[in-house]
């Protein structure tokens, strides 16, 4: 029989984190990946070489490096950011981006450079860009205003997000990746920042169009937490009903939800930066199976840290892998075998009663 055909849709988080759910699956897993940031280093790449956004698709690379051969230094080195001793250009920058820059600046398209690092890096599976041009977002936010690019969609403190757009009207996808999504046995949308990672793909013209046409199963993985410039107050039905609105209603199949809880101190830690705890409601749950999306919850949340992790950008409460491959399992037969408890699937009609 066929392997079943696995794709990750989002930025550099979500598919990293179905890789990791599912290492057994890595030669039939794709990841496509948002190219729109124009922050940081990758909005030095940009500027300068006028490139897609080169942060997500390294980190999705160093993620798969890792899993394909957990010796391999390669995975550190792309993630290694350099610490001048005077402030420039790169302050900050991770050598993976400068590496992804020496190879699409060869005369090859950004996707080719893509694919020649994973092949230097020795990934299993594939990373592909949902577009091999640059790409800017903007947002039309409540009261009328725009912001533009990445940066200005995220900041904090600005009214809240009404509708994303794409601002160049000659953007295109990359073609293999449409053709990978609407080829996928499983298409895991999420978890990931609901606006700059995956609406930042699903606004790509032809990207929704090519979701709605995917005959396989279609899941889609809110996030544990809101993100402060994004989602401040959001729920999980929010996340569900933003993510239909963006595929025109073309609504996934299911919903894999949290229903653990962190520990209190934890969650006041993370609140005290913005990032805030989505608890799952049972009115949510049936809100969401009454839009013909079976629901399932489980406990998903990583060990408990101490505290948030000093990242290069803000930290969320995260999905631990294993567990997340535990549910995939018993849902869909992929990954390891577990003896997690779903607190429930429901479908249209059934009951909301919850077996936590």
């Amino acid at each position: 029989m066929r392997r079943p055909r696995i794709v990750a849709l989002g930025g550099g988080s979500g598919p990293s984190l179905i890789a990791r759910a599912l290492p057994d699956h890595l030669d039939d897993f794709t990841a496509v990946v948002s190219v729109s940031d124009c922050g940081s280093s990758s909005g030095v790449i940009r500027r300068e070489f006028d490139l897609p956004a080169t942060g997500d698709i390294r980190a999705t690379l160093s993620c798969l490096a890792r899993l394909s051969n957990p010796d391999s230094p390669w995975p550190d080195l792309m993630e290694h950011r350099f610490r001048p001793n005077a402030p420039g250009q790169l302050e900050n920058m991770a050598l993976g981006n400068l590496l992804l820059t020496a190879l699409a600046t060869r005369g090859k398209p950004f996707a080719a450079a893509v694919q020649e690092a994973a092949g230097l890096l020795g990934c299993r599976g594939r990373v592909l860009p949902v577009s091999s041009r640059p790409i800017d977002i903007s947002a039309r936010l409540d009261g009328g205003a725009v912001v533009h690019g990445e940066v200005a969609v995220r900041q904090s403190g600005k009214p809240p997000i009404r509708d994303l757009f794409v601002e160049d009207a000659d953007a295109t996808p990359w073609e293999p990746a449409l053709k990978a999504i609407q080829d996928a046995d499983y298409l895991f949308i999420g978890p990931g920042n609901l606006f700059t990672s995956i609406a930042a793909c699903l606004v790509v013209p032809g990207v929704a169009e090519a979701i709605r046409r995917c005959r396989g199963v279609r899941v889609y993985i809110p996030n544990t937490t809101s993100y402060p410039g994004q989602t401040d107050g959001f729920t999980v039905l929010d996340h569900v009903e933003t993510v239909a609105r963006y595929l025109d209603d073309g609504v996934p199949e299911y919903v894999i939800l949290n229903q653990q809880r962190p520990a209190d101190r934890v969650a006041r830690i993370y609140a005290a930066q913005g990032v805030r705890f989505i608890p799952v409601t049972e009115w949510e749950i049936v809100a969401i199976v009454h839009r013909s999306i079976k629901a399932a919850s489980a406990d998903l949340l990583e060990p408990t840290l101490d505290e948030p992790r000093k990242l290069h950008k803000l930290d969320t409460i995260r999905h631990d892998p294993a567990k997340l491959g535990w549910v995939l399992h018993e849902l869909f037969g992929l990954g390891a075998r577990s003896s997690s408890r779903l607190g429930q699937i429901g479908s249209p009609g059934a009951s909301a009663a919850s077996s936590h």
